[in-house]
């Protein structure tokens, strides 16, 4: 079922980033043909992501900063340039994640599908992070997952830092995820 709604999602933001026409119902010569807005900006605005492209040995840290899990993490690009494709390879059934940037919005969009899905967004770069918040779906359930800092340490080191809500409605620093690039 869950993979049926995230199908459901991706096919609806799919349909709305490919360029349309719509023609008016006056078929004669005067008819005007009125074309969506160009979205050849998505590719360049997702080339500030290209560093991400390749594999990745990603550690979960702990508050503390003890490693809690590992695992390996390979990133595409799909959809001619208009989708990141982020793959758990290290275990059978790994989770999928899915980013593009919504023009309309002007945001970019993170779908994710381990186990549950996830639905995230991120108003773009602060010098060299992004802020990202959303909320997770699981059995008709909805949670905000708090605030997620992805930081581009270097060409070869991302860092993403997560932030879990509280009782009180604040935020608590939850651990850490930091990856380097090995292929």
């Amino acid at each position: 079922m869950r993979h049926i709604i995230l199908a459901a999602a991706i096919f609806a933001i799919l349909v709305a980033k490919v360029p349309a026409q719509s023609r008016s119902a006056d078929s004669s010569a005067n008819a005007r043909v009125v074309q969506a807005p160009s979205t050849n900006a998505i590719p360049d605005t997702m080339s500030s992501y290209d560093f991400v492209l390749g594999k990745w040995r990603c550690n979960g840290l702990t508050p503390e900063g003890k490693i809690d899990y590992t695992f390996t993490q390979e990133i595409s690009k799909i959809m001619n340039g208009r989708w990141f494709e982020f793959h758990d390879i290290s275990s059978a059934g790994g989770g999928e994640a899915f980013m593009t940037y919504d023009g309309k919005a002007w945001r970019y969009l993170d779908i994710n599908a381990s186990g549950a899905y996830s639905i995230g967004s991120s108003p773009g770069w602060t010098g060299n992070a992004q802020t990202w918040t959303g909320y997770s779906y699981s059995n008709g359930t909805r949670r905000s997952w708090g605030r997620i800092i992805f930081t581009k340490v270097s060409d070869r080191e991302k860092r993403e830092d997560f932030y879990k809500p509280g009782k009180n409605g604040s935020l608590r620093f939850d651990g850490s995820e930091v990856c380097t690039k090995i292929g």
